[in-house]
């Protein structure tokens, strides 16, 4: 553990997600980076235990790590909203080094299989990411903040979508059905949960 900045890493239990912020939802009550990462992980978990279930093999391990490291960078770039992100050309490295600042060079793996998808597991936690901000999104809608219902569509038809796009088989039917059945918390109202 030697090097690890690990006060600097904790900065993300205190670090508003900047995208509810520019929806109107005021800081005191904007989810946490560290309460993002923690449903997003405990989706993955979800998700991964459907996939043994079934009898598919999946690396639980590494679900796991890439979901409780995801957003660790933004400890020391700051929470950047997707819409800079996605023009972003250097995120990648921008990522890779905010690792190496933190001393978790060793996990700089991991910016690269989230950016590119280039294995289940990586696909699967982008699922659950997606997933854990609709669900939030939907908290919000629910009390008042109608600016986040925007980010609640969006991110329920990513999931949906990388879902049915990047993994195949079995595998996509399964993770699917768990989009699915998690999304029915986005719309507990409506008489079509799937938005």
């Amino acid at each position: 553990m030697t090097g690890i900045k690990y006060e600097r890493v904790m900065g993300v239990k205190t670090l508003a997600r900047t995208g509810w912020m520019l929806r109107g939802i005021h800081p005191q009550v904007a989810e946490t980076v560290a309460s993002h990462t923690f449903e997003t992980a405990f989706i993955t978990m979800l998700i991964v235990d459907e996939v043994r279930k079934a009898g598919l093999k999946l690396d639980g391990l590494k679900a796991l790590e890439i979901a409780l490291l995801h957003d660790i960078p933004e400890s020391v770039e700051g929470d950047i909203v997707k819409w800079s992100k996605d023009r972003l050309e250097e995120v990648v490295k921008l990522e890779e080094s905010a690792l190496k600042e933190l001393g978790l060079e060793i996990y700089s793996w991991i910016v690269e299989e989230l950016d590119e998808l280039s294995t289940p597991e990586a696909v699967i936690v982008k699922i659950a990411d997606n997933l854990a901000t609709a669900l939030q999104a939907a908290r919000y809608v629910r009390i008042g903040y109608g600016g986040a219902s925007e980010i609640l569509d969006s991110c329920l038809k990513a999931a949906r979508k990388l879902a049915r796009t990047r993994l195949s088989g079995d595998l996509s039917a399964i993770v699917g059905a768990v989009v699915e059945d998690l999304a029915k918390n986005c719309y507990p109202r409506s008489s079509d949960a799937c938005g």
